[in-house]
């Protein structure tokens, strides 16, 4: 989930729209998004060290957030697919971006309030570990969770600003696909 700083204005960009969001679950949305967002942070730049991120926890589920900044970046791609046409500039306000993925452990908390369904695959052994990612819930589920937990899912345009940084890299470790650096 993100949240927006209270002394901030809605965001200025259009929010991705639901049904896109729902064949990829909590994982290919709120934990990757969350994971690319704290790697934007935690990356060196070619001209400085490690920078400590701004941080805070959120109290619903103990989630570490990290903080993004307000800013300008050239949304879109041109070697993508035309989905990803035309690039264009998008302006947006600072928010908070979960560090890691939604744990197993997070999640049952929601379950537990009755705010939440459980996983499709709580019963399975390899799914269910308790810092494990998350897996087998629906878009709806992701929603009722950042509810839950006093957030929202990210918008399009705050996924992709988080995973390009401040450089605005094509990947958060550079412009070069690396295989070794994910899980695909």
């Amino acid at each position: 989930p993100v949240q927006q700083p209270a002394s901030q204005s809605p965001l200025k960009h259009k929010a991705f729209p639901r049904w896109a969001w729902a064949p990829l679950g909590i994982v290919g949305l709120v934990a990757i998004v969350s994971l690319i967002g704290g790697l934007w942070w935690l990356l060196p730049s070619a001209n400085q060290p490690f920078a400590e991120p701004i941080t805070q926890t959120r109290p619903a589920d103990g989630m570490v957030m990290v903080y993004v900044p307000a800013g300008e970046f050239r949304m879109g791609s041109t070697k993508g697919d035309s989905d990803e046409e035309p690039v264009h500039t998008v302006a947006l306000d600072s928010f908070w971006i979960d560090r890691t993925e939604v744990t197993n452990a997070q999640y049952q908390k929601c379950v537990t309030a009755g705010s939440c369904d459980p996983s499709d695959y709580v019963s399975e052994s390899r799914f269910n570990g308790a810092n494990q990612p998350v897996v087998g819930v629906s878009w709806h589920d992701a929603v009722a969770y950042c509810e839950w937990a006093g957030g929202r899912l990210p918008t399009e345009a705050e996924w992709e600003y988080a995973a390009r940084g401040p450089e605005g890299l094509t990947y958060p470790w550079g412009n070069r696909f690396d295989g070794t650096r994910l899980n695909f």
